[in-house]
């Protein structure tokens, strides 16, 4: 009885070894991984941008004076729909102008300029097709239709998808990369300044007028 009693315990021990083992190996990755991954600021631009072909060739510019910006705009419980299945999910959608990597750092990405394609998160690739083998399948948002690229899998209500500058949309939130705390505030004001004074894009409304969505 007493041989039982040390034989479990110390396969208890084990057992608790082992956890705390892995338990450190994944903080460790999780910090490795969030000091090797470039910071990112966003925030809400004082005004809306409208996202066409002058601000996409100006994004490109920046990108070349090595200032990655995307733009964004968020539809909360956005419907998504499967035509093959008559299947539909509510969930928010961010419509991107630019490289989604910036702004969902670690998984799939949409390139910058990629139209017509969409990212899914894992509960909404279920929900829509039963599967997270969505890949090349299409989704409609709204009037368009996307194909799927991909699997967010570090989200699961979720849903981005790359804007068309041919359609001329509103965008209301900005990200970019930075490398130091005293570089972070001057990449947001270069990039307010690029968007406001180079390209004339910020447009500010009327409380009372009506805004396209």
């Amino acid at each position: 009885m007493i041989k039982r009693k040390k034989v479990r315990k110390r396969a208890i021990l084990a057992v608790l070894f082992c956890v705390a083992v892995l338990l450190f190996a994944v903080g460790f990755l999780w910090i490795w991984k969030s000091r090797t991954r470039e910071p990112v600021i966003s925030w809400k631009l004082e005004s809306p941008v409208w996202y066409n072909e002058q601000l996409k060739r100006k994004i490109e510019e920046m990108a070349e004076e090595d200032l990655h910006c995307v733009l964004w705009r968020k539809r909360k419980n956005a419907v998504i729909e499967n035509t093959d299945f008559q299947r539909t999910v509510q969930v928010d959608a961010y419509g991107i102008a630019g490289d989604s990597s910036i702004l969902f750092p670690g998984g799939n990405v949409l390139p910058a300029g990629e139209t017509g394609y969409c990212l899914l998160g894992t509960d909404t690739a279920y929900e829509l097709f039963g599967s997270v083998e969505v890949t090349g399948r299409t989704v409609q948002i709204g009037d368009a239709v996307y194909q799927v690229a991909g699997v967010e899998f570090q989200k699961k209500e979720f849903c981005v998808y790359e804007l068309s500058p041919e359609e001329n949309r509103k965008v209301t939130h900005a990200a970019c990369l930075y490398d130091s705390m005293r570089h972070r505030y001057m990449v947001k004001q270069r990039t307010e300044e690029k968007l406001i004074n180079e390209t004339g894009s910020i447009v500010t409304y009327p409380k009372n007028e009506r805004q396209v969505k």
